[in-house]
């Protein structure tokens, strides 16, 4: 998850990426925050001078994968940073770190779940959809709000902050192509916030709402590579 991280369990890991590789003093406390993996990008929480910052990276790909499809990513994703910068309720970019690595800022926060929800203000989803809203005003579509890990709480001032734009899109596109892009796949940041509002909201979702997140998960069941929530549920 880039650009920030919830509280949690960290992996003092092997497989550790090169500080001075990427640009980072040696002194720095390094510690990943899922379990490395080979074939994706892998994020640590990095402790310098007393500050705290995620670093995203693709060191540990086999070589060719990681400088073609692994440099895409990181690339793509620096590029939604820089277009969201400012807006608050997504972590910020901190600096590239060449071709295979970024830093990004990173934030104190809960991820939803049970243990969380009780503390969820009455505007916590409010907040969220006109976050999602201004996310796409800028010409990105995040696609991965379903994940509830991509989502915290965050600990300053329990405002939502959304995480991981490793599969956002629309980057780059010239605003007509996004409005079809937008047509054709707005609804699935939609229905994310639904299901989070479902499993965590205050209250139930009204009629309206269920009988919009049936659709969408209708839609879903179509799609081949992910598996659906099952509609009946809804």
């Amino acid at each position: 998850m880039a650009g920030a991280q919830a509280e949690g369990e960290a992996f003092p890991l092997g497989g550790r990426p090169q500080l001075e590789e990427q640009g980072i003093p040696a002194g720095a406390q390094l510690k990943a925050l899922r379990r490395t993996r080979r074939f994706k990008t892998n994020v640590w929480l990095v402790e310098l001078d007393g500050h705290r910052y995620l670093l995203k990276e693709v060191s540990r790909m086999p070589w060719l994968l990681r400088i073609t499809y692994g440099r895409m990513l990181i690339r793509r994703e620096v590029r939604v940073f820089r277009r969201l910068e400012g807006l608050d309720g997504v972590p910020g970019l901190v600096a590239p770190l060449g071709p295979e690595a970024f830093l990004a800022e990173h934030v104190r926060g809960l991820p939803l779940d049970r243990r969380s929800a009780p503390f969820l203000p009455e505007d916590f989803f409010a907040r969220l959809d006109r976050l999602v809203e201004r996310i796409h005003q800028r010409g990105i579509l995040h696609l991965d709000l379903g994940q509830r890990k991509n989502i915290i709480l965050r600990s300053r001032d329990r405002r939502p902050v959304i995480l991981d734009f490793g599969a956002a899109l629309g980057c780059g596109l010239p605003r007509p192509l996004f409005r079809l892009l937008h047509l054709l796949l707005g609804w699935v940041d939609r229905r994310g916030v639904l299901m989070q509002r479902m499993r965590y909201g205050p209250v139930p979702l009204d009629e309206r709402d269920r009988r919009a997140l049936k659709r969408m998960n209708r839609v879903r069941a179509l799609w081949l590579f992910n598996r659906p929530a099952n509609p009946r549920r809804f």
